[in-house]
């Protein structure tokens, strides 16, 4: 409690190189959180910003800083907030002459940066796609108001800190209580062919808890799926089953009951009646509604937490590969064989 920010973030801080600090809504955490990347997270009201010589804006700024004066998103609201600290590189003039749009724009880009280095793989690791209750907010919205995200960026040679703030998001979730994080170690990708494409999964995965619409929701997973199969070429859902069930069956009868299964889920055409039952195509094609093809709110929960159970056991495995290319890593996909796969 009451440690200066810079006693922890301070030598990341070089010519060019400046101090992003953001707020994170609907997050709890008892502790700091440091990664292997220059970032951390710190729990409400575990440091202070004294030595940040924070500049209000004042009568010879742009109308941009008075925007964000009117914001409402000051000091004051990041001493309440957890944060996320970390260092980037950007232009601190043209931040200075940027337009309201343009701050707004670069709290988007900020709140982003945030994801790749640490926050996707949280979401990951924390959340499910059944349970939106403990979703937290984007990187830079605020529990105060939520119209509203911010920003606090310091340069270290000018000795100088400003806060930008606006409507940088157009939703904000409200359903539960938010998401407590505890300390843990997050594997992150790493800088491999397959480490790139997992996280754009992992990216992927995190858009895909946000979706409010079940049925886009229900197509959006099915795509995910899609790409790690093959992050390269379209292939028909007859092959990505065979590689989604590698990872998750445990015998021959539960490969085959996963092939099944993959077809009710998708594309279902009964060979005598011709009339189309598989979910993927109802919807994307014959305008149905998931509430219409599983009725039962519990049905579709259980739904996608089957869902998750498919996509969760392939990103894993590409995380602790993350570091080969990609032909070495299907030769090693094609030995998982648990069980003796038939030859179609």
């Amino acid at each position: 409690m009451d440690e200066d920010i810079l006693s922890h973030c301070g030598a990341w801080l070089r010519p060019g190189v400046h101090l992003v600090v953001l707020p994170w809504a609907r997050t709890l955490v008892e502790c700091s959180i440091e990664f292997l990347e220059e970032i951390i997270i710190f729990p409400s009201g575990e440091v202070t910003f004294a030595s940040l010589n924070i500049q209000r804006s004042g009568p010879n700024d742009s109308l941009a800083w008075h925007q964000s004066a009117i914001s409402g998103v000051d000091v004051e609201t990041f001493d309440h907030q957890t944060l996320i600290a970390f260092p980037l590189s950007f232009d601190w003039d043209a931040l200075i002459a940027g337009s309201h749009n343009d701050h707004l724009d670069f709290i988007q880009f900020l709140s982003e940066k945030a994801d790749a280095l640490a926050l996707d793989s949280i979401r990951f690791q924390l959340c499910r796609l059944d349970l939106v209750d403990t979703l937290p907010a984007k990187a830079g919205q605020i529990d105060s108001n939520h119209m509203m995200a911010g920003a606090l960026l310091y340069n270290a040679q000018l000795k100088q800190g400003r806060i930008i703030g606006g409507a940088a998001f157009t939703h904000f979730p409200t359903r539960g209580l938010g998401l407590p994080i505890d300390r843990f170690h997050v594997p992150a990708p790493l800088d491999g062919e397959v480490g790139h494409h997992v996280a754009h999964a992992l990216r992927l995965y995190g858009s895909l808890l946000e979706v409010e619409d079940q049925s886009l929701k229900f197509v959006q997973a099915i795509s995910l799926l899609e790409f790690l199969s093959d992050p390269y070429r379209y292939q028909n859902f007859v092959d990505v089953k065979k590689t989604i069930a590698r990872y998750v069956a445990k015998t021959t009868t539960d490969y085959q009951r996963l092939l099944l299964r993959f077809k009710e889920l998708t594309g279902n055409k009964d060979p005598q009646t011709g009339i189309e039952q598989g979910y993927r195509t109802l919807i994307v094609h014959l305008g149905k509604r998931l509430r219409e093809i599983v009725p039962g709110t519990s049905a579709r929960r259980q739904l996608f937490l089957e869902l998750d159970g498919y996509i969760r056991p392939i990103i894993g495995h590409m995380v602790e590969h993350s570091d080969m290319d990609w032909a070495s890593y299907v030769e090693v996909r094609r030995e998982m064989k648990p069980f003796l796969l038939p030859e179609n």
